[in-house]
């Protein structure tokens, strides 16, 4: 399953860019395109973090519902 892979090569290898905007489209793709990148919004490092939380949520629920901080509603 791709998001396990995703998830597995943020942990080896940190987030980069270009793993950032593969996963991205993987996201878009599968239909959870809250999970992408938004790099005018997140750090790499943030949106890994926010990756990481919102893929086990899918995994677990089906629903991936994660929004940068800035983006979330108060």
């Amino acid at each position: 399953m791709w998001i396990l892979r995703a998830f597995s090569r943020l942990s080896a290898d940190g987030p980069t860019a270009d793993l950032a905007h593969k996963v991205s489209a993987y996201c878009v793709r599968a239909g959870i395109p809250d999970l992408r990148y938004q790099p005018e919004h997140e750090e790499l490092r943030q949106w890994a973090s926010r990756f990481r939380l919102g893929a086990l949520g899918w995994l677990e629920s089906g629903i991936g519902n994660s929004q940068p901080f800035g983006l979330r509603q108060q």
